[in-house]
């Protein structure tokens, strides 16, 4: 691609994303995506504050090759492919020879999860890239989340102690955000049809077993907690948006709807409900809500998804990323990603493949 291609991709970006002004400027976001918390490893820094970076993140480098390969779907740039590419080879540098992956020492299905949808994006629907697919890595990463889930077994601890670890922490826990492990499950059905049956009845047992923790329009965070964390929340609407199955689509709209009730007047949703523990005004959980609005019923939703795009574009930093919540300084990763993919979908319509 010739540069002043580039620059007017950049400027089709720019074009579409000013038709609304209180919405993130989506150039400034790209760009700080691209480069600020892209290593020359392949993987993706959790956040930036200043000159400094956090730490590289394999779940959210697993959602950038998602992303990367969703940009290049709509704005034809090679970078974004060539950026997809390196991610997955990072990624299959990370895994252990069991298919996991780790953080902090602990393999997380839910990580590896996404992981994987990120890795089975950048080959679908290309037969040349997906020659090179390391197949038997690929599926031992499929495995691993599917015995994981299987066995109700969301961690392995790898021989590390629970000593230090808060075992009612809603990311340790077999809870309601492992609906959102059925977008793997789903694009592993069909990419490895041979494993279609058994993945296809894991999912459905997977959908049994989290839809117990729904009630009144919310998710609790997992079966034995009265209380919502609404990350964990959307992730579970997320899950079941991708399958996008009859039979739960009340309980999308219900969910849909208890997120415009708790919305907060400056357009933000706080992380969590019902709880003891303090509340605080999010950007992740406010841009995965655009998400769902929009997929649910982006008429009815419009004045909530407006001044979720307003609170959101408080928060955009100077650098182009958004940073986590109201009086932080971490430009966030995933919120940066998440916001790009609610415009992307504001902008050109929702795709589900490029869920997030």
């Amino acid at each position: 691609m010739r540069k002043n291609e580039t620059v007017n991709i950049g400027m089709k970006m720019y074009e579409d994303n000013v038709i609304n002004e209180s919405i993130p400027n989506l150039l400034q976001m790209e760009k700080w995506i691209s480069s600020e918390i892209f290593d020359q490893s392949g993987g993706l820094y959790s956040w930036q504050r200043g000159n400094e970076k956090g730490y590289l993140y394999n779940e959210i480098t697993g959602y950038g090759v998602k992303l990367y390969m969703y940009l290049y779907d709509v704005f034809k740039d090679p970078r974004y492919l060539e950026m997809a590419q390196k991610s997955v080879k990072y990624l299959y540098s990370q895994m252990h020879d069991s298919g996991a992956i780790s953080r902090g020492g602990i393999y997380y299905v839910f990580d590896a999860s996404i992981c994987l949808s990120g890795i089975l994006s950048y080959y679908d629907g290309n037969s040349t890239r997906k020659r090179y697919m390391d197949e038997n890595r690929t599926k031992k990463l499929l495995d691993f989340i599917y015995y994981s889930l299987l066995k109700k077994k969301p961690i392995n601890l790898n021989g590390a102690s629970q000593i230090d670890l808060d075992m009612n922490h809603w990311s340790l826990n077999y809870g309601s955000h492992l609906l959102k492990c059925c977008i793997s499950l789903s694009q592993s059905s069909n990419a490895f049809m041979i494993e279609k049956e058994k993945i296809d009845g894991l999912i459905n047992n997977l959908c049994i077993d989290i839809l117990h923790n729904f009630h009144d329009g919310h998710f609790y965070t997992h079966s034995n907690s009265q209380d919502v964390y609404t990350h964990s929340h959307c992730y579970a609407t997320e899950g079941l948006i991708y399958l996008n199955r009859y039979e739960h689509l009340n309980i999308i709209k219900e969910s849909a709807n208890w997120l415009a009730e708790i919305q907060n007047s400056d357009g933000s949703i706080y992380n969590r409900y019902f709880s003891l523990k303090d509340q605080e005004k999010v950007a992740d959980v406010t841009a995965q809500a655009i998400r769902i609005w929009l997929w649910t019923d982006r008429e009815k939703f419009c004045n909530n998804i407006e001044k979720s795009f307003s609170f959101l574009k408080s928060l955009q930093s100077p650098e182009g990323g958004i940073y986590y919540k109201k009086g932080s300084m971490d430009i966030n990763s995933w919120v940066t990603m998440f916001t790009i993919n609610a415009i992307l979908w504001y902008n050109n319509g929702v795709d589900t493949k490029w869920l997030i």
